[in-house]
Formats: C-alpha cells, sequence, structure tokens
C-alpha cells in the first residue's frame, strides 16, 4: 500500500532518472522544462496503486516508433 508522501516523492524520483536516461538516449526531449509537469498521486480506486502524469518532449521522428514495452 502507498501510504505516504516519501514513497511518491522516491516514485517521482525514479521516474525523473528513467526520463533523463531517455533523454541521454535521445528517446525524449528537454526533461528540465517539463519536470514540473510530473505528478505522483496516490490511486482513488487502488489503495495500493501510485498514478503518474509524465509529460515527454518525444524527439522528432520518434512517433513513427511502434513497439511493445515489458515493465519488469
Amino acid at each position: 500500500m502507498i501510504h505516504n508522501d516519501i514513497r511518491l516523492q522516491r516514485i517521482r524520483s525514479e521516474l525523473l532518472d528513467v526520463l533523463y536516461a531517455l533523454e541521454q538516449l535521445e528517446i525524449v526531449e528537454n526533461v528540465d522544462a517539463h519536470k514540473d509537469q510530473l505528478t505522483v498521486t496516490r490511486s482513488q480506486q487502488d489503495d495500493s496503486r501510485a498514478d503518474a502524469s509524465i509529460p515527454a518532449a518525444v524527439v522528432r521522428g520518434l512517433h513513427v516508433f511502434a513497439a511493445t514495452i515489458y515493465l519488469l
């Protein structure tokens, strides 16, 4: 269960780390410009889930890329 703001802050921090790594790989860009819009909140439907809104400016041309992402 997600009980406190510290856990939500840690999730947000991890998401930012991933976004910065994706920026280095030239998959997304301008992470710093959009990071204030990254939000992580406790789900209203499932007490054990966090919901995230992740703004990402995809590098030009990548929008035509198709893939399946497996979360491990």
